[in-house]
């Protein structure tokens, strides 16, 4: 039994948000530094994740770290409109992949509507 790589991505990307989302920003507004986007990128080629799995992974633990109140609405949206021009720009979604996207979509799209009652 090997080694599942997309359960690898999803831990390596959780860690790096922890890390850049706790840490000193130094005045950037990146949710993810450079270093954590190079290396991401150069394992997710090593373990051949797709770009279209990465898009889904970083929104759905973005949208894990809103619920738990680390991140606010407007770094999930920004995050989100970020990864939806990636996702158009690659253009090869399945049809499985497209839902999960659509899912996150309206999870967002509800809390948005849910915190402007609220304020």
């Amino acid at each position: 039994m090997g080694v599942d790589n997309r359960s690898l991505f999803d831990v390596l990307l959780r860690c790096c948000l922890l890390l850049d989302l706790y840490g000193a920003r130094d005045g950037r507004s990146d949710v993810l530094s450079q270093e954590a986007v190079c290396m991401l990128k150069s394992w997710a080629i090593t373990w051949n994740i797709t770009v279209s799995y990465q898009v889904i992974s970083y929104l759905k633990i973005m949208f894990e770290k809103y619920t738990v109140d680390v991140v606010s609405i407007g770094e999930l949206l920004k995050a989100f409109e970020y990864m939806y021009d990636v996702a158009k720009r690659i253009g090869s979604f399945n049809v499985e992949e497209v839902c999960v996207l659509i899912q996150i979509k309206d999870l967002i799209m509800s809390l948005i509507i849910i915190e402007s009652y609220d304020h």
